[in-house]
């Protein structure tokens, strides 16, 4: 299942099917995609996604430009975010692709500490239908 299906099956529209890197639901709400090497889980049993390095390469990408959008968007108005969690094929490309995308979509608060943004979970619980293999 491709990136434009997988933002459809939960409600959401890419921008761009070929550049964009996060999905926009009709209520506003943003479904950010974040890969399973970028998470962590926290103590308290929540876990968390960097979904962004001010000095990564690929911000300046439109794809990068716009996630940087939709997150001062979130953080301005404290706006509902989701996270999907993609594993690559290949952890090491410079252009990733998505190899799956595990079924849970998870509501989240976005957190800026210093140069990243990381989307951590609100809940161990989806809100969302499962993706059909």
């Amino acid at each position: 299942m491709g990136k434009r299906q997988i933002m459809e099956h939960y409600g959401a529209k890419l921008t761009n099917y070929r550049w964009s890197w996060d999905g926009v639901r009709k209520d506003g709400s943003v479904i950010f995609l974040g890969w399973k090497d970028e998470v962590k889980q926290n103590r308290d049993n929540t876990f968390e996604c960097r979904i962004r390095e001010d000095s990564h390469p690929a911000n300046v990408k439109l794809g990068g430009q716009e996630r940087e959008r939709h997150i001062v968007e979130i953080l301005k108005r404290d706006s509902a975010a989701y996270l999907l969690i993609a594993i690559a094929k290949d952890e090491h490309a410079i252009t990733r692709r998505i190899e799956k995308v595990e079924e849970t979509l998870f509501p989240v608060r976005l957190v800026r500490r210093g140069s990243e943004v990381f989307a951590v979970s609100t809940t161990q619980r989806g809100l969302a239908p499962t993706l059909e293999p």
